[in-house]
């Protein structure tokens, strides 16, 4: 939605692939000299899942990193926006999507260098950008159905999580509990285990198969830690 809005105001030449292939080249061109990753080789409609001007863009790569990288994009290009753009009808929407960008890779982060067991300076920091990125994104999504006619911000399953989570780590400041990063919960880097895991366990025979993924699973469980 970030990258369709770009389209959307016209900030960017050319029809929608056109528009889509500067996008990517200027994305692509920053995190190389950021040094981050980025795996995907173009972006498209039908990368940004966004088939039709009624659909709501919502990404469909399946890189987590891609992610990450494009978020920094995000809030380099949309911070030099506001101030190339400072007189555009719609200043007020890109810096809000700037802010709930900015938010995101702010907690996000923060997470991800936190240990096991959040401090509480760093809990209040993810409890702080959490409520902006939901608070933003219903605010953008509001703003562009209602204001600008335009299907971008869709509510979906995740968001509801996110609040979850949030509400979870206010609940235990309150109660003056320690926090656990939410990312104990997570099953992304399990998912990546039990699927190199188990390509080495269907060598064996089909009758010891899960048996063989389960005792793999732990050496390479034990071997990490």
């Amino acid at each position: 939605m970030h990258d369709v809005t770009m389209i959307d105001f016209g900030l960017v030449d050319g029809s929608i692939e056109e528009a889509l292939q500067a996008i990517y080249a200027e994305a692509a061109a920053y995190c190389a000299r950021q040094g981050l990753q980025l795996h995907m080789v173009a972006l498209t409609r039908i990368s940004l899942g966004w088939t039709s001007s009624w659909s709501y863009p919502t990404g469909s790569w399946f890189k987590g990193q891609d992610t990450v990288s494009l978020l920094a994009y995000l809030q380099w290009k949309y911070e030099s926006l506001i101030l190339t753009c400072g007189d555009h009808e719609h200043v007020t929407y890109m810096m809000d999507i700037f802010q709930v960008v900015k938010a995101s890779n702010s907690f996000m982060r923060c997470m991800y260098h936190a240990g096991l067991w959040l401090g509480h300076d760093e809990r209040d920091h993810i409890i702080l950008n959490m409520s902006i990125v939901l608070q933003g994104f219903l605010g953008l999504a509001e703003y562009a159905y209602e204001g600008l006619s335009l299907t971008r911000w869709k509510l979906q399953p995740k968001f509801h999580a996110l609040a979850e989570l949030r509400y979870s780590l206010m609940k235990q400041k309150a109660s003056q509990y320690d926090s656990i990063s939410p990312l104990a919960f997570a099953t992304q880097l399990d998912e990546d285990f039990v699927g190199r895991v188990s390509t080495f366990s269907r060598t064996v025979a089909s009758r010891t198969i899960h048996q063989k993924t389960i005792e793999r699973y732990l050496i390479a469980l034990e071997s990490g830690w």
